[in-house]
Order: structure tokens, then sequence, then C-alpha cells
């Protein structure tokens, strides 16, 4: 038939030389190697940033802690390390897909004062972990981006296995540097998320006016003072008024 689609095919296809058409070009890698890749171009940036952040830091802090303010400094540095894990842990989740729990927080005394504050920031776990993966990362990252930038270049079609056999290296690191320190945190943060964040509020306390009449069918003789033995205090008292006949008092003749 003149109309069908292979005659007009092969019409074109003479008017044009007889060259076939190449289909459009494709990404040779996927999504998920590309973030892999990103995430090892990364590491020498945010490396560098860590060993000097825990460089100076501890520099600093040992030299000035034979003045007063050198064991603050270190304190105050274990603080910068935990908002430095909480970074590599978010980058970790957007571009390795690592899901690793938030260590809980440094509980510090409401009224202890400043040096039980200084000795529960000194003795953190989860601080000096997060320092010693920042100190320890600065060669594995100059060797990761080295790789991977040549093999952009040279051996791409090599590049998604060598890209994840490199991040299963920083997963690795991820997982045991920057999760939560024991057993114990992550029991915590179980029960916090089970309860929705909050702790169920303790049941108001039980009158002893009314404990004592359910339990032996007799009421605690009445006396004024609320302090006097077997009356339960002021609560009661408020909550609770005697009887009229026990305030009645003989009159004197």
């Amino acid at each position: 038939m003149p109309g069908a689609p292979h005659v007009r095919q092969a019409a074109e296809a003479a008017r044009t030389g007889g060259d076939d058409r190449l289909p459009p070009p494709r990404a040779p890698l996927g999504a998920r190697t590309w973030k892999e890749i990103a995430h090892l171009l990364l590491n020498l940036p945010m490396d560098i940033a860590g060993f000097l952040y825990v460089s100076v830091w501890v520099y600093c802090g040992l030299l000035l802690s034979v003045t007063v303010v050198g064991l603050p400094v270190l304190a105050l540095g274990l603080a910068g390390c935990r908002l430095f894990g909480r970074a590599e842990r978010a980058r970790a989740r957007l571009l390795l897909g690592v899901r690793v729990e938030e260590p809980t927080p440094i509980r510090h005394r409401v009224h202890g004062g400043f040096f039980p504050w200084l000795w529960t920031s000194l003795k953190d776990p989860v601080g000096w972990r997060h320092a010693l993966y920042s100190f320890v990362r600065l060669p594995w990252g100059i060797v990761t981006f080295t790789v991977c930038l040549a093999s952009l270049f040279v051996a791409w079609p090599a590049l998604p296995w060598l890209a994840r056999g490199l991040t299963h290296v920083d997963r690795v690191m991820v997982r045991s540097l920057l999760s939560p320190s024991d057993e114990l945190e992550r029991r915590i943060a179980e029960l916090e998320s089970g309860l929705g964040g909050r702790w169920p509020t303790p049941p108001p306390p039980i009158c002893a006016v009314s404990s004592a009449t359910s339990t032996t069918g007799r009421r605690p003789a009445w006396s004024p003072w609320p302090w006097a033995s077997g009356w339960p205090g002021r609560s009661c008292w408020r909550t609770r008024r005697p009887p009229p006949e026990w305030s009645t008092r003989p009159t004197a003749r």
C-alpha cells in the first residue's frame, strides 16, 4: 500500500542516503552510583575540615590545660564534634542510604553547677568517637577522591563496582564510629520514640485518710496539727475536712 509505514520509512531512508538513526544518548551510570561518586568526591573537603578542627581544638585545649580555660575549651570542642558527626550522618543518609540512629544528648544536672557540667562533657564517649572519626578520615579521603576522579576519565566502565567497594568502607566507618555508644542509648531512644517523646506522668498521691478508711473501715482520730501521728498531711487537711461531731468540745460547767 502506498501509505504503509514501511513504505514511508524506506522513502525517508532513500532521501537521507540510507543512514540509520542512532538512539538518544543515555547516562551510563545509575542514580545510586552518581550519589556514591558524589560522596567519594566530597570526602576530601569534609575530611580536611574535620581534621583541621580536631587538630586545632586538641592543640589549643592541651596547651591551655595548664590554665583555667583549658578544660572548658576541650568540653566545648567535644560539643562541636557532636555537631560535625550529625552532619556526617546526614550526608551518609542522603548519599549512601545508611540509617544510623542519633545518639542521645548529654543529660546535665539541672542544679549541678559548672564542675558537674564540665565533668559530664569531658567523659562523653560519643564526642570522643566523633573526634576520632574526624582525625583518621583524612588519608582515606585523599585516596577516595584521587581514585574516583581518575576513574571518571580513565576507567569509567568499571566505576560503578569501584564506587560500591569504596563506599562500603565509608558505611563501616559511619556505623562503627558515629552510631550510639551502647545498647542503653538505643533502648532510651526506643522508649522515647514509643512514648512520643514524653515520659508518663506519675499518678497523684493517695490520701492516707481514704486509704485507711478503705482498708480498715475506720477513720483515724482527728488532730488539729497536720504533722501529728496518723494524720496524712496538709493536702488531705484541705481536701477532706473532719466531720462536725469530731470538732465538738465539752462545755465547762
